[in-house]
């Protein structure tokens, strides 16, 4: 019998992961994600947000569980990862009797590791390749050039488009306020004359765009938040073949370059959408796309799940089973 047979009458450790935010990317990818393959390990639960989940270990995404959760006699290990959660330093501090409650602390940006290390054990976790799809299997020169995120992320961006050309038309891919009110450029603060055409974003028009663009493009700012972003989207993109450009100061081109991967400085747009650093993308891209698949992601998130377990010893045992926790 397969050591993954839901079925199985072994006893597998009760996982709680949560609290579920639909729609919310850093649930989606760190919560929704993983737990369809941490299935194959453990008997996982879902719970909601103000929820106090009972089990073995709770790894929770982002939100904090209530403060009562903790004056409970069958509070589990808390495996936190606090993705996109923090703004500055002192709100991190401000949250030190949270942080230090945790068994451990999983970081999805390496720069933010000193933060926390002063609260409990940090240990870092990629996100898995997700928004890539069949990677590009030829050159695209003539192509546009694609930006995509949430339009919080935009001024610097938009701030960067209005004072550079670029040698191909600009694609914009955004969650606007109202998606059902035309997106005119002007109105997000971009520079009339500018080639750019704006669209809602949904993982269909993703995919769609990924095999039809030449590059694509990411501008962080200098705000806390934007400066330890995780690598996600430059990994998706690379993955998908796509010669990425984003500027070097920032934690996700550091990522890359320690991954063994030099980006492409926006500036020079002659060898960002060069053949040869396409070529350099699609060998690249490839690695990643095994390396960060989400049954590997989810194979380490396992070990710190189990890590945490073995140093708790909290395993009480539980029907390995899918199921909601009741309100």
């Amino acid at each position: 019998m397969a050591a993954n047979n839901l079925h199985s009458d072994l006893v597998q450790p009760r996982i709680a992961l949560g609290p579920v935010m639909p729609g919310w990317g850093s649930w989606e990818w760190l919560g929704a994600d993983l737990q369809e393959e941490l299935v194959s390990w453990f008997s996982t639960v879902l719970f909601d947000l103000g929820e106090m989940p009972n089990a073995d270990a709770v790894f929770v995404v982002k939100h904090a569980l209530p403060t009562e959760y903790w004056q409970t006699a069958s509070r589990a290990p808390v495996i936190y990862c606090p993705v996109d959660r923090y703004g500055s330093v002192a709100e991190i501090d401000a949250d030190a009797d949270w942080l230090s409650r945790c068994a451990r602390i999983v970081v999805h940006c390496n720069r933010l590791r000193k933060y926390f290390a002063s609260y409990g054990a940090v240990k870092f976790l990629d996100h898995h390749v997700k928004f890539a799809g069949k990677p590009q299997s030829v050159n695209i020169p003539d192509g546009p050039i694609l930006w995509v995120g949430v339009r919080t992320n935009l001024p610097p961006f938009v701030d960067w488009v209005n004072t550079h050309d670029l040698q191909r038309p600009l694609i914009v891919l955004t969650n606007p306020e109202n998606p059902s009110l035309p997106m005119r450029p002007a109105d997000y603060g971009f520079n009339t004359g500018i080639d750019i055409r704006m669209e809602v974003w949904s993982t269909e028009r993703h995919l769609q765009l990924l095999p039809q663009v030449s590059a694509a493009i990411d501008i962080k700012g200098t705000d806390f938040r934007s400066q330890h972003k995780p690598p996600a989207k430059a990994i998706d993109f690379l993955a998908a073949g796509v010669p990425l450009a984003m500027n070097g100061d920032s934690s996700v081109a550091d990522h890359l370059a320690e991954m063994g991967f030099t980006v492409a400085d926006p500036e020079d747009q002659g060898y960002w959408l060069s053949a040869e650093y396409w070529e350099e993308t699609r060998r690249f891209g490839a690695v990643l796309a095994e390396l960060l698949s989400r049954r590997r992601v989810a194979m380490r998130a396992r070990r710190i799940i189990e890590d945490v377990l073995a140093e708790h010893r909290t395993f009480r045992g539980a029907v390995p089973r899918l199921e909601r926790i009741a309100s």
